[in-house]
């Protein structure tokens, strides 16, 4: 059994030329799954880009196999993490180019 503990989660948007946009960060309660982490981390990102009102936005992580889950839109994964992806792909449609 995993024990509870907490994510911490930065965000640093930029624009082409590097500039800070904004910045933002969050802890929230969590495991040691390093995937759901990152997940929530996602998911946090695309959220404030969406609420800053961005368009155009390129996101990036250092978790590949996340980036390849988010990737693959023929996952039909119906587990939590499966669920979270879902809410990435949902958040998409706020944006007008959104790439990973």
């Amino acid at each position: 059994m995993q024990q509870l503990g907490s994510w911490g989660s930065g965000v640093i948007i930029r624009d082409e030329e590097g500039l800070v946009m904004e910045a933002a960060m969050t802890k929230f309660p969590g495991s040691k799954d390093v995937l759901m982490a990152e997940a929530h981390a996602m998911i946090y990102s695309t959220m404030i880009a969406r609420d800053c009102g961005f368009k155009r936005v390129l996101f990036e992580s250092d978790c590949e196999r996340l980036v390849r889950m988010i990737e693959d839109r023929r996952m039909n994964n119906r587990s939590f993490l499966g669920q979270m992806i879902k809410e990435i792909w949902s958040l998409q449609f706020f944006f007008d180019i959104c790439q990973f």
